[in-house]
This record gives C-alpha cells, sequence and structure tokens, in this order.
C-alpha cells in the first residue's frame, strides 16, 4: 500500500472516530437524558458534582492545574490530548456520562450533572495518598475534611455536591487504577488515572 493511500485510511479513520465521539457525546448528555428519556410521570433530578483533583502539600504530583484561573484535570492522568479534542472534555465527564447510563439503566431517578462539573484543586498530602484499602479512621478523617469545607461557607464547592475525590494514592511511581466508596460516606475515591 503506498503511503498516499496510507495518509488517506488515516485521515477517514480519524474522521469516523471524530465523528462518532461527537455522536456519543449527544447521546450521554445530561440535557439528552432528561429531554428524551424521563418523561411524566417521571421526576429525574441532576445532582451537582464537585471533582476534587488532589496534590501534595507542595503542589507536586498534582492530578489538576490552575489554567486563566480555573482548575483543569492535568494530562496524561484525567485528560487526554489524543481523545480529548476540546479544553472541557477529560475522563471525568466520561466516567460521569457512563455512570449516568448505567443510573438511568437501573431506573434511578436521579444522575450526576456532566454539564456543570465543579473542579477544585486540594494541595493535600493526606488526600493525595488515600486508598481503599486505608483504615476506617482515615475514611472518617476525609469525611471530616469535606464536612469542615461545605461548612465554611454557603458557597462552598462541598455543600450539597456529590463529590469525587481523584487522588493519586500511595505508589510513588503510579496514580490509582481504584475507586471506593461507602453507603454511608460523603464522598468516593475515584482512580487517579
Amino acid at each position: 500500500m503506498n503511503s498516499n493511500r496510507m495518509t488517506e485510511l488515516s485521515q477517514l479513520i480519524q474522521e469516523q472516530w471524530t465523528a462518532h465521539n461527537s455522536a456519543m457525546d449527544k447521546i450521554y448528555s445530561s440535557s439528552h437524558t432528561v429531554r428524551f428519556f424521563c418523561k411524566p410521570p417521571w421526576i429525574y433530578k441532576l445532582l451537582r458534582v464537585t471533582a476534587v483533583l488532589t496534590a501534595r502539600d507542595d503542589g507536586s504530583q498534582a492530578l489538576g492545574k490552575i489554567e486563566n484561573g480555573q482548575v483543569i484535570p492535568a494530562e496524561p492522568y484525567l485528560r487526554n490530548p489524543l481523545k480529548h479534542k476540546y479544553p472541557w472534555d477529560n475522563y471525568i465527564k466520561d466516567w460521569i456520562k457512563l455512570a449516568n447510563l448505567q443510573l438511568l439503566c437501573s431506573g434511578a431517578r436521579f444522575g450526576l450533572d456532566d454539564d456543570c462539573i465543579t473542579y477544585t484543586l486540594e494541595k493535600n498530602t493526606f488526600l493525595h495518598e488515600r486508598e481503599c484499602w486505608d483504615e476506617p479512621t482515615d475514611a472518617q478523617s476525609t469525611e471530616e475534611f469535606f464536612n469542615q469545607r461545605a461548612a465554611e461557607s454557603p458557597d462552598s464547592p462541598y455543600r450539597d455536591s456529590v463529590i469525587l475525590l481523584f487522588r493519586w494514592g500511595k505508589d510513588p511511581d503510579h496514580p490509582s487504577l481504584q475507586a471506593c466508596s461507602d453507603v454511608t460516606s460523603n464522598h468516593v475515591l475515584m482512580p487517579g488515572q
């Protein structure tokens, strides 16, 4: 196969992939879910989401960065520039869309608002190194941290919000790939990659 044909095929594949991603974004968006799947007498509620991106106390190993005054997920961990073409695209939104589809199929009358995610950056080594197998006292300390932050201000992003904690974990070389929570918890530990 000559190089021109290879280039044409590569461009065709890229165009098809882009069209596919665009169609999937429309199908699994919160507004589409509400408009087409949740007709009366259903009541469908979108829950506010706060994505907490962590870093060590000194700011190193950050899963988020501040760009133009806003926190955004860091590449390559929570955002892949080859897959996520727009500044607002990232794995966090991808996971929320998948969760919403699963919730909808289960008959749940709520979903997570993927159109209005609040991103925060917490420079906190304790949160940054949390693992699913940590002691129950660590989970309690994490809950207390978020409860205290929620109580600081009526405008706190941690008030009345589903808190997704994206942390690195204890392995110094690789972010955690495990997620977990407890039915009584005020947060969900999410993978760092």
